[in-house]
């Protein structure tokens, strides 16, 4: 418990589960300053009816990770917020978490409101290119300088395989599936998680440049 109550951000990449050929995951990702560093944890969860048949959809493997303690298997087909819920609250009582990023999709709009009635600090990080493609860049960013270190993660590791990077017109650029059976929740949750940490949180502390993202 070493950097408990220190200030830290958490990014969730929600998913419902249960719906066509698709496997997403939820996932959470933690960030928590330690000096000159930042410490990263996932938290990545997956709900369904059949494992074996959604690890061979993927070509991940599922069940290994859930028994390794990677991944977390949510009780039914569909991902229930209460359970990320709890997790959050856990993390709350641990660190200073400053902000919680989540996509503010009208799918998750009745879960933000009461997170958000909750005094729970939700900020929303949209999913367009205008956001994650300076996301993208703040995490790769930190990576390479290695400000941000992550724990043994084979979730992120794939999902950051199963990545392919596209970009606009003007020159954004950012991670999307490399198709629609890839996992890239974990990847998604870190870049979000970055941009929090820049604009909300260690930005003086790791030396890292004021960045004109459309954060609030």
């Amino acid at each position: 418990m070493r950097l408990q109550g220190q200030p830290a951000v958490i990014a969730i990449d929600l998913s419902r589960g249960g719906f066509g050929p698709q496997i997403d995951l939820t996932t959470l990702c933690l960030m928590v300053k330690d000096g000159d560093l930042i410490r990263a944890r996932n938290v990545s969860w997956w709900a369904g009816v059949n494992l074996d048949q959604d690890a061979r959809k993927c070509r991940q493997p599922l069940g290994q990770w859930i028994e390794q303690g990677h991944l977390r298997r949510m009780p039914g087909e569909y991902h229930d917020m209460t359970i990320v819920e709890a997790e959050i609250e856990q993390l709350l009582a641990r660190y200073d978490v400053r902000k919680i990023g989540v996509d503010p999709h009208p799918a998750q709009a009745r879960d933000i409101r009461r997170w958000q009635d909750r005094g729970w600090p939700i900020i929303g990080v949209d999913q367009s290119i205008r956001t994650m493609a300076p996301a993208w860049k703040v995490w790769c960013d930190l990576l390479r300088s290695k400000q941000l270190r992550y724990e043994p993660d084979p979730v992120l590791r794939c999902a950051l395989q199963g990545c392919k990077l596209i970009r606009d017109n003007v020159g954004n650029t950012r991670p999307v599936k490399s198709q629609s059976t890839s996992n890239t929740d974990a990847v998604v949750a870190g870049n979000m998680a970055a941009l929090l940490m820049e604009h909300h949180q260690v930005r003086e502390a790791t030396g890292l440049a004021t960045s004109s993202c459309p954060l609030g």
